[in-house]
Order: C-alpha cells, then structure tokens, then sequence
C-alpha cells in the first residue's frame, strides 16, 4: 500500500517538516527533514484490484462490515465493491494526533483539485464512491454512569456525540454526511497505536474505528463545511 501511494505523485499531499537552518536547529532534536506527520490521499478500490494489498483490504472491509454492520451496511459495501462500474475511492486523512485540524482544509482542497486534474488526463480517480476508516475515542460506560452521577456538565447533558472523541475532528463532519456506516471496537489489537486507551479529563476511553460510505458528490461541499467549522 505504502509504493501505491508513493506511485501517485500527482495526487496526495503530506505534512511534513519545513527546512531549518542547521545553525538555527536544537541539537538534541531527533526530528528528521523525511519525516512525515500526516497524509492525504485517495487509493481506487476498484481500479486497482490485481494488487495484493487492494485485494486483502476490500476482503477485510467486507469481512468486518459482515461481522459488525448491519444488514443495510452490509449490501451497500458488498454492492460497492462488486460494482465496477461506479469507482470506490478509499479516502485516508491521516496525521499526528497534536497537529491542529484546520491543517486538514488546505489538504482536501488539493486533493480535490488534483483528482478532477486527473480526471481531465483520464487517470481513474473518477469516484463513485468513498469509503472512509476514521479513528474515534468512546467513554467506557462505567465512566459515563459516574460523569452523569457525578453532575459534571450540568449545562451540557451527556449524550451518545459528546460521550465520543474523534481522533480528526472534521471527520464528524463526513459521518454526519455519510450515506452509510459501522464501527468495532479496537480494544482488543495487540497493537498498541491501535489499541491505547486514553485519558480525557481523567476518564479512560476505548478505541473503535468507523467506517464511512459516501457519494463523492459529498466531498466539494463537506471541504467548505469543513472550512467553516474549523474558523468558527
């Protein structure tokens, strides 16, 4: 997957550090010039089927909507991947948890640019379809029982949203967009950067990952959403 996404230099943008003086940098600053915080990009599902790494994601995206979608999610995603004729594009946004979201904005509106370029040149970036993997953060039901016992918020009611931590906070945006969703737990990963738990106002939270579906048609105006949201 990595190669593919590195083959598709005219589309994609990363975050990388900017050029530093030699004189002007700390000398204890293990931070590479080659280090990347943060990537965004499309990859075609569809087009690109004969390689390993696209055949063994559509079977993992089929077999966890299976196991944890519901029977809506289930044909929609089994429909789109048997569908050729209408392009799934998996959408990453990815970055450093640190690294603010008003980044994002300036990144999907290259993205975006880049795709209808390439559209122009007959590159198969023409999308029916996304499907987007985001990152979210829940309160562990015993911690919920005890914030609302506890009257914390009074002003402001727990509910299913607030009791939710997105890892990229725009990407609440495309899931009040999507046409179709479903998440599992991640708990459970041996993987520590998939399954660290973490501590919001001192109250543990539990990984899950959310799946995405929605009409490309959705994007153009979700970047000016996005835009707003982030200098509101």
């Amino acid at each position: 997957m990595t190669d593919l996404i590195i083959s598709q230099n005219y589309v994609g943008s990363v975050v990388k550090q900017s050029d530093i003086d030699d004189d002007s940098g700390d000398e204890d600053d293990d931070t590479s010039p080659n280090d990347v915080f943060g990537i965004t990009t499309v990859v075609n599902l569809t087009d690109k089927q004969n390689l390993e790494c696209i055949q063994q994601l559509r079977q993992l995206l089929s077999e966890l909507c299976q196991e944890h979608g519901t029977d809506q999610s289930n044909a929609v995603v089994n429909n789109l991947l048997a569908n050729d004729a209408s392009p799934v594009g998996l959408l990453i946004n990815e970055r450093f948890i640190n690294i603010p979201a008003q980044i994002c904005v300036p990144l999907f509106e290259s993205l975006s640019k880049e795709m209808k370029k390439a559209k122009e040149k007959n590159l198969s970036f023409d999308f029916g379809y996304f499907i987007m993997i985001c990152k979210l953060y829940k309160m562990d039901n015993e911690n919920t029982k005890k914030t609302k016992k506890s009257g914390k918020n009074k002003t402001a009611p727990v509910t299913q949203d607030s009791e939710i931590l997105w890892s990229n906070p725009e990407e609440e945006l495309f899931d009040q967009e999507a046409d179709c969703r479903f998440e599992f737990c991640v708990k459970a990963e041996s993987d520590s950067g998939l399954s660290g738990r973490w501590m919001e106002d001192d109250v543990a939270m539990t990984p899950y990952r959310r799946i995405l579906i929605l009409s490309a048609a959705k994007l153009d105006p979700l970047i000016q959403r996005i835009k707003e949201y982030v200098s509101g």
